[in-house]
C-alpha cells in the first residue's frame, strides 16, 4: 500500500528497520536489491529512449524505478549506519 502511494505522489520511501540484530547476509540482500533496482531503471530508460515517441508513460515508468533505486541506497545507507562503532 505504501509503495503504491509513494507512486501515485511521485515520492520515494526507505525502510528505517533497526538492523543492529541483523545478519551480514542481510546486508548483502541490501546490496543485491540496489543492484536490481539499478538495473530494472536502466531496462526501463532503455526502453523509453528506443521509442521514438518517448511520452509521458516511458517516464511515469523511468521515474518510478527511480524512485525505487533512491528506496534502495538509502535503506543501504541506512543499515550502514547501524554499523558505526563508537
Amino acid at each position: 500500500v505504501l509503495d503504491a502511494l509513494n507512486a501515485m505522489f511521485g515520492r520515494a520511501a526507505y525502510d528505517i528497520t533497526h538492523f543492529e540484530d541483523r545478519s551480514d547476509e542481510d546486508l548483502m540482500e541490501l546490496l543485491t536489491t540496489v543492484g536490481v533496482e539499478n538495473g530494472e531503471l536502466h531496462q526501463a530508460l532503455r526502453a523509453g529512449l528506443r521509442n521514438p515517441r518517448f511520452g509521458a508513460q516511458d517516464f511515469v515508468l523511468i521515474e518510478s524505478e527511480a524512485m525505487d533505486v533512491v528506496g534502495a541506497v538509502l535503506t543501504l545507507v541506512h543499515r550502514v549506519r547501524g554499523l558505526i562503532d563508537e
